[in-house]
């Protein structure tokens, strides 16, 4: 990934490789391919610990995705096809337990909705 005061010489981006807080700490920063997101991205709470991390594919969620308490803790995990939710999508509690879990098809819920 290029930093921004490079991309800004080459050619001015639509969009930064990241977001901004008012703070000015990084809210989430990944890479953008003719002005879509792809590939690995990674967004932060305002502590700078890591909230969630998703993989785009022309600009759609891809893969797995994983999202975190402000503890580090797993909250919620699952999949995306094509932009939609697929398979199997958990959410934990903050201890670690399971709290619900939904099947999705398609990006419709299908069972445990």
């Amino acid at each position: 990934m290029y930093t921004v005061a490079w991309r800004l010489l080459v050619s001015p981006p639509k969009t930064l490789p990241f977001g901004l807080r008012e703070n000015g700490k990084v809210k989430e920063k990944g890479n953008y391919v003719n002005g879509k997101k792809e590939g690995k991205w990674v967004g932060y709470y305002q502590s700078g610990k890591v909230k969630e991390k998703v993989n785009y594919v022309d600009d759609k969620r891809e893969g797995k995705r994983v999202k975190d308490y402000r503890s580090g803790k797993m909250w919620v995990e699952g999949n995306y096809v094509n932009g939609k939710k697929e398979g199997k999508w958990v959410e934990y509690h903050e201890n670690g337990k399971v709290f619900d879990k939904e099947i999705y098809k398609d990006g419709e819920c299908v069972e445990g909705c």
